[in-house]
């Protein structure tokens, strides 16, 4: 069985778990339970606190993997990237699909996607948003009542010049 990426799983977890905290927290200061109550307040405050850093590093270290990837894609077997453990795929600057893995492929619900612009298949997707990046690519998509993180890189193609910039975009 393949193993899915889900975003979104991890905060609706954290949400849930500091609000109960917070909820048994209250009931506690209900009760006159001051000491309980602090104590609860303060592990809230600390998942939440915890969760937000350890997302952010998240968030940083996938970047760092999905730039190191680009850097090099050249020397990479096709083999390794298409293994790939999530959905991914490169896409021309007109949003045009060039290539995609088998999960991108499952994500999508069809094995015929080269050529296709992603917003014909996944209009959530604000390619136009996606072309102001400059830093990387770091959005959200919803599709088919899934939530996805969606990161990625634009990549200077060796076709590229002054005159004629050329770009791709892993994502």
């Amino acid at each position: 069985m393949k193993k899915r990426y889900k975003s979104g799983n991890n905060a609706v977890i954290l949400g849930v778990s500091v609000l109960i905290l917070a909820l048994c927290g209250a009931f506690s200061i209900y009760e006159k339970e001051y000491k309980t109550a602090g104590i609860l307040f303060v592990f809230a405050v600390l998942l939440l606190v915890g969760g937000g850093v350890f997302e952010k590093k998240n968030k940083k270290s996938f970047g760092e993997y999905v730039k190191m990837i680009t850097a090099q894609s050249a020397g990479m077997s096709s083999d390794a990237i298409s293994k790939f453990p999530l959905p991914m795929a490169v896409l021309q600057i007109n949003g045009q699909i060039s290539w995609y893995n088998d999960l991108f492929a499952e994500m999508l619900g069809s094995n015929d996607l080269y050529n296709i612009v992603i917003g014909d298949v996944m209009p959530e997707l604000k390619w136009s948003e996606i072309l102001k990046s400059t830093n990387g690519i770091y959005t959200f998509a919803n599709y088919k009542g899934h939530h996805y993180n969606v990161v990625g890189d634009i990549i200077k193609t060796p076709a590229s010049t002054e005159d004629h910039p050329d770009f791709t975009f892993l994502l």
